[in-house]
Parts: C-alpha cells; structure tokens; sequence
C-alpha cells in the first residue's frame, strides 16, 4: 500500500514552544524533500534569524533540511488542494495566527478575537 504522505507546517506565531522543533524536520525532508513553511512576515523573519542554517542557501550544513518560506496574512491559501483559513487573534498585544482547515480550527495563546474573525470559524 503506498500512502501519499505530505508535510507542511503552519507557525501560529514566533515563540519558542511553537517554534523549536524545526529543526526535527529532518526525516521529512529527507522522505519528501523541502518541507513548506507557511508564517506571518514577522513570525518567518524570526524564524529565518533562529534557523539560520536551514534557510541558507549558500554553503548550506550538510543533513541540514530546507524549507519553502510562505508568507501568509489573514487570506485563504492551499496546500495540496486543502484550503486553509488563517484566523487572524490577539494573545495580549501581539497578532497570532489560528488556522481554520475544512471543519477543524487550531487556536492557540488566544486573548482576544475579534467578531469578524470569529466567524470564519
């Protein structure tokens, strides 16, 4: 049995407990090749500070894994014909991101969400 398995990850915001396990990735790429990350700019900049090594493209870590960098605001995307409703939330001051995905929501460190983006859920 062949099983079409593919990864892709969809940071909700930059901190640590979200973040620090990209450089596990490893095996996955090493199966499917460049893992897509999909971030707010904020979030992928943080990201690209942290795991330098993965996002260098030249005189790149041999085993070190790559990632296709995706940007993403409060619109709709796909990923392999899945599309995903990024629900726009505040955890205190500081706009993070939920991801509704067909008739499942992903929230996390919410404080507030506004009425317009509740409704996307």
């Amino acid at each position: 049995i062949h099983l079409d398995l593919f990864f892709a990850i969809l940071f909700p915001h930059d901190k640590s407990y979200h973040t620090v396990g990209l450089d596990d990735i490893r095996p996955y790429f090493f199966k499917q090749g460049d893992i897509p990350v999909y971030a707010h700019q904020r979030v992928m900049a943080s990201l690209q500070k942290r795991f330098d090594y993965i996002f260098d493209s030249e005189n790149k870590y041999p085993g070190a894994p790559s990632v296709q960098e995706h940007v993403i605001t409060n619109t709709a995307f796909t990923v392999k014909g899945v599309n995903i409703l990024p629900v726009e939330v505040m955890h205190n001051r500081v706009q993070v991101f939920g991801f509704r995905i067909r008739d499942f929501a992903y929230i996390t460190d919410a404080k507030i969400v506004e009425e317009e983006e509740a409704e996307k859920l």
